[in-house]
């Protein structure tokens, strides 16, 4: 199971009290849509960056798109976060989230002896004049770096194939071939931004969607899309677009 940082005192924070105010709703919810940006952040393959769109919040958190985009609006006017092209990236993720927690080589071997000292608590002890054969367990506190990177592939490859415009996915077994041929050419980031702009591009809006291994192949995200595609709307941008007479 991964974990993240969550601080004592976070749900009493006038922080999130002020935001809460500016955008108009209730502090649960401005609570239930950190705790969301933070668990999607701190998966390992884009820590710090929630890759999760305003959508998806949308559907898991049950509030109307307008309630989210206010949220999000006034947790970037806060300088909680950062929203550009539909992806949100947590301002200061390192302070408030230790890298250690997952990078710390270290840990297994105090996994290790914390057991140890368990076992010893227990009395399950082998007694030191025994003759015992030890059968060696498999290690499964470290992971080769191939199935590692699989793994992490795997975990950004769902959110892309789901963000991907529906009418032309494609098979998921070549799109996933293609995205990791992809990944070795471009940073994630690079690749979900291009997607963002691809899917807003006047393009796919006109129903001429490339298929998705394709355009992984052809290093689309690189591409320049219309003007609706460019674009790069911040938070607030997206509200008024959604809420008639904000200014």
């Amino acid at each position: 199971m991964k974990w993240f940082r969550w601080y004592q005192g976070t749900v009493e924070d006038t922080k999130f009290r002020i935001v809460a105010r500016n955008a108009s709703v209730t502090l649960s919810t401005v609570i239930a849509v950190w705790a969301f940006i933070l668990e999607e952040a701190s998966k390992e393959s884009h820590r710090g960056i929630c890759l999760r769109n305003e959508e998806y919040l949308f559907a898991v958190l049950d509030e109307k798109p307008q309630t989210i985009l206010a949220v999000l609006t006034s947790m970037e006017e806060a300088g909680l976060i950062k929203y550009e092209n539909k992806i949100i990236t947590v301002t200061r993720w390192k302070e408030r989230q230790y890298e250690t927690d997952t990078t710390d080589p270290t840990n297994a071997e105090r996994q290790r002896r914390f057991r140890e000292r368990k076992r010893a608590e227990n009395g399950d002890e082998t007694p030191r004049n025994g003759s015992v054969t030890v059968e060696k367990r498999p290690d499964t506190d470290t992971d080769t770096d191939t199935e590692k990177k699989e793994e992490l592939y795997a975990q950004d490859f769902e959110i892309f194939f789901s963000n991907f415009p529906r009418q032309r996915r494609g098979n998921k077994g070549k799109a996933f071939t293609a995205y990791k041929k992809a990944r070795t050419r471009a940073e994630m980031l690079e690749i979900h931004t291009g997607l963002q702009a691809y899917i807003d591009s006047d393009e796919v809006k006109r129903g001429f969607a490339k298929g998705a291994a394709a355009w992984l192949n052809d290093d689309r995200w690189s591409s320049e899309y219309g003007k609706s595609g460019t674009q790069k709307l911040s938070a607030r941008e997206q509200m008024r677009r959604v809420t008639p007479g904000m200014t």
